[in-house]
C-alpha cells in the first residue's frame, strides 16, 4: 500500500484551534510554524470561548505586529469575548477600529 503525506498549512492550523479546548488551543498557536489570519481568528475565537477579552486583544497587537491584519471575522469574535464579559464599553471602539480596516 502507497504510503500518504500530509502537510498541514494554514488552514489545517486554524481548524485545529478551533476544535482545541481554549487552553490546550493556546498553547498549540505559541508551537505553530506557520501565522496566518485564519489562524489568529480562529485564536481570537478561543479568547471568546474562554471569556478572555485580554487576551483576544493581545492576539490583535501580535497580528498588526506581524503584518497581519485583521478583517471582520476576527473582530466579530473580539466583540463577542466582549460580549462575554460583559464590556460593552469597549464595543463602540472596535466597531469604530473595523471600520477603519475595512474602508
Amino acid at each position: 500500500m502507497q504510503e500518504m503525506s500530509f502537510e498541514p498549512n494554514a488552514l489545517t492550523y486554524a481548524a485545529l484551534l478551533a476544535v482545541s479546548s481554549p487552553k490546550t488551543g493556546l498553547e498549540l498557536l505559541k508551537q505553530m510554524p506557520v501565522v496566518s489570519l485564519q489562524i489568529y481568528s480562529a485564536a481570537v475565537g478561543l479568547c471568546q470561548r474562554m471569556n478572555d477579552w485580554r487576551t483576544g486583544h493581545q492576539l490583535i497587537h501580535d497580528m498588526r505586529s506581524k503584518r497581519c491584519d485583521p478583517d471582520v471575522v476576527t473582530y466579530s469574535f473580539l466583540i463577542s469575548c466582549h460580549e462575554t464579559a460583559n464590556r460593552w464599553r469597549e464595543v463602540p471602539d472596535l466597531l469604530a477600529q473595523l471600520q477603519e480596516f475595512i474602508l
